[in-house]
């Protein structure tokens, strides 16, 4: 068998517990189009949170991952799949699958029942 063995119901839990918590301590203006044009937005902010994740400013990547929610949810959680295995992969594969198993399955968002604490959680794995 490839890959570790992960609990996903542990992974709901966990957080449901933490990044709840912390999603909602951490502010995030209501501003939610500085750009004249909504597409041009979503593109500049997918660029920003790709580099946050790159260089580690998680609360910057879960501000653009905020925002790109609320134009689009489902392809921020595709682009978090190809962000993991772009710029995380071999550096640590448990959370790489941690973050495609949340992103990839909506019943696993479903169970958080917070799409802004999934994405906080996986842009914090990242």
């Amino acid at each position: 068998m490839f890959g570790p063995t992960i609990n996903f119901t542990e992974i709901a839990e966990q957080v449901k517990i933490t990044s709840i918590k912390e999603a909602n301590n951490l502010i995030v203006p209501n501003k939610v189009n500085p750009y004249k044009s909504e597409r041009y937005n979503k593109w500049m902010l997918v660029s920003q949170m790709q580099k946050a994740i790159r260089r580690g400013y998680t609360e910057i990547a879960y501000y653009s991952a905020v925002r790109i929610l609320e134009i689009d949810p489902e392809y921020l959680f595709r682009r978090l799949i190809i962000i993991a295995f772009e710029d995380v992969a071999l550096g640590d594969y448990k959370q790489v699958c941690k973050a495609v198993h949340v992103s990839a399955y909506k019943r696993t968002r479903n169970a958080i029942k917070s799409e802004k604490a999934a994405a906080y959680y996986i842009v914090k794995l990242l």
